[in-house]
């Protein structure tokens, strides 16, 4: 219980809540998959438990959050492992063989720790973790007339900074985020690989998040069994309209041209949810035309793959049984959708030869 309390109130709390997370000791892998245990009974977990229903109101309308269970705290316990592992500390020639091997407890914790298999899971674990990239270390450098020193995510001592004025001490701060942390302990791409990890095990959290640089967004078997359920589809279509437009379509674009036409079904949820995003857009129009709205001319290459995905998707839809879905069209207005759908999906020739083994039933 104490264990949990301290994960809690250390990590999760912070990371929910914003402030300073303040990673516990390395916890391991029967300690992190033992917990079973409820959040602290205290001030602070309830206001945790209102801030992640909050987060969880910004998608949709629910009356509870449900409380950690063991795989929560089994996922926490390897977010604490991997904080742990970067610890800079360990950067010295005696000690990085100890930070590998908490990394490695923490890629064996998430090798045996499931992915969220419902919607309302998906979104639970979102509200633990959707705040995940916003983590920032502050490195702060004290410089003075004879020398410097780094003080990596701790506030310089009193002592580096006294005598301002007579040793002409300047203290410099930056803010770096995990994958930018020097000197590491451990491996860059390993840690990239252990929060490629992490994500799969919270897809709704992956798919919020695909606009990020690293770990690239990749379609996964947990983020296209979200889209296979109606009511994840519309989570993430939520999820990802938060996001700045351009980039996360980039996100998603180059992913889908990874998948590839191996997996037909995984390959047509996705056609679905690209379809139902532009449908979404266009439904909503802010006076300019579908073309211009869709696919602007400054477009990304790998955002104008997925707009164009997108349309394709949609036109299918209204061509078929989409109609009810949207509402009754005003005079003449299906044949604008569908008319400037065409037009996005003529801005890039290569969609209808890569969704033509697809059907979108």
């Amino acid at each position: 219980m104490a264990l949990a309390a301290s994960l809690h109130d250390r990590v999760l709390a912070p990371l929910v809540l914003g402030g300073a997370v303040r990673p516990i000791h390395a916890i391991g892998v029967d300690a992190a998959l033992a917990f079973d245990a409820a959040p602290p009974d205290s001030p602070l977990a309830a206001l945790v438990q209102a801030a992640r229903l909050r987060a969880a109101r910004q998608l949709v309308p629910v009356d509870a959050i449900s409380a950690p269970g063991p795989t929560d705290w089994a996922l926490a316990a390897a977010l604490n492992d991997v904080f742990q592992s970067v610890n800079p500390a360990f950067a010295t020639p005696f000690r990085r063989g100890m930070a590998r091997r908490i990394l490695g407890a923490a890629e064996a914790i998430l090798d045996r720790t499931a992915p969220a298999k419902t919607a309302a899971e998906a979104l639970a674990r979102h509200s633990w973790f959707g705040r995940i990239f916003e983590l920032r270390r502050t490195d702060t450098t004290v410089s003075w007339w004879v020398g410097s020193q780094t003080c990596a995510g701790y506030e310089p001592p009193a002592r580096l900074r006294a005598w301002p004025e007579v040793r002409h001490v300047t203290l410099t701060k930056k803010r770096e985020a995990l994958f930018d942390l020097a000197p590491l302990p451990v491996p860059r791409d390993r840690v990239v690989r252990a929060m490629a990890s992490f994500l799969s095990r919270s897809p709704l959290t992956d798919l919020a998040t695909c606009a990020r640089s690293e770990p690239v967004f990749a379609w996964s078997a947990s983020t296209i069994g979200l889209l296979a359920e109606p009511v994840g589809r519309r989570l993430a279509l939520r999820a990802v309209a938060l996001l700045p437009a351009g980039a996360a379509d980039a996100s998603l674009g180059r992913a889908t041209r990874a998948l590839g036409r191996g997996d037909g079904p995984a390959m047509g949820h996705v056609l679905r949810f690209l379809g139902d995003r532009a449908l979404g857009a266009i439904a909503s129009p802010d006076g300019s035309s579908i073309e211009a709205s869709l696919a602007p001319d400054a477009l990304a290459e790998d955002a104008l793959f997925a707009r164009a995905l997108g349309a394709f998707a949609a036109r299918g839809k209204l061509e078929g049984d989409g109609n009810e879905e949207h509402g009754a069209f005003r005079p003449g207005e299906r044949t604008r959708w569908l008319t400037g759908l065409s037009a996005v999906i003529a801005r890039e020739p290569a969609v209808e030869d890569f969704v033509r083994p697809y059907r979108l039933g």
